[in-house]
């Protein structure tokens, strides 16, 4: 089994991993660097004929990994789970699917952006919850999740999405708040402003209408993660940063508080 890094000590990833044992703690590195080869796999690509042969030789890629066969050094590590979980192969085409989706063009409506949000993150929730546990769950149940954690990472890392062209977010949302993506950086603080409040507060509506039943809820690296995130859109909500200029994040010291409780409660 190939070894991956270690999490950089005081990241929310060292935090959501603490009280895992080592097992658990490899199987979702690993799940978690194949995710982000599926998600990014366009990220960089400009061509569009490039981009359709990536996605093929990604195709291509999850049905070697099937049959023992995988050539991706993300993809090596992770091909037992996908020859002995059928819904594996399933969730990493759906995280392809949105990545490609996203490269060719923006989502129009807000709908069709948490349509698309949902599908990739239940799919990366699965993978992870699989990875740790070897059980696959209800996911039909995470959905709402899911957005949550879509919304804050595209918020999260708004300027590496707006480096590469991609919007971030649907014009629907940019419409509202009187801006578009192309004007996103000169505009006006208070009206860049109303769409981050717009969206994290969307980011916490979800997870409070989240409804997981005690016997289907995420392992405890995703459970600990959700409740960081949570912790960190409060923290957003509270003192209304500008996501494209400033970083304000939990301090290591809060998020191993909350590490903590989410053991203690799990």
């Amino acid at each position: 089994m190939t070894t991956i890094s270690a999490p950089q000590e005081g990241s929310t990833l060292y935090y959501s991993l603490l009280y895992s044992n080592d097992d658990a703690q490899q199987a979702y590195l690993q799940c978690s660097a194949l995710i982000t080869a599926l998600s990014s796999a366009l990220h960089d690509v400009n061509d569009a004929q490039v981009a359709q042969k990536k996605i093929h030789w990604w195709h291509e890629e999850i049905d070697r990994s099937l049959v023992g066969k995988a050539r991706h050094p993300a993809t090596e590590p992770y091909q037992l789970t996908l020859t002995s979980w059928p819904q594996a192969r399933e969730h990493c085409l759906n995280i392809l699917s949105v990545a490609a989706e996203e490269h060719y063009g923006s989502a129009q409506s807000k709908s069709a952006f948490e349509q698309r949000t949902v599908m990739d993150y239940t799919a990366r929730l699965a993978l992870l919850h699989q990875s740790v546990t070897q059980q696959s769950a209800q996911t039909d149940q995470w959905q709402s999740i899911a957005l949550a954690l879509g919304l804050f990472d595209r918020l999260a890392r708004l300027p590496y999405y707006l480096h590469r062209d991609y919007d971030g977010f649907s014009h629907e949302h940019y419409k509202a708040c009187g801006i578009t993506p192309g004007n996103l950086k000169n505009c006006a603080i208070d009206k860049r402003g109303t769409l981050f409040e717009q969206l994290i507060n969307d980011a916490l509506q979800a997870l409070q209408h989240s409804s997981i039943n005690p016997q289907n809820k995420p392992c405890l690296p995703l459970t600990t993660l959700i409740n960081i995130r949570k912790k960190q859109l409060l923290l957003w909500q509270k003192n209304k940063p500008d996501l494209l200029n400033e970083t304000v994040t939990l301090t290591p010291l809060r998020k191993f508080f909350v590490a903590w409780n989410s053991k203690r409660q799990y």
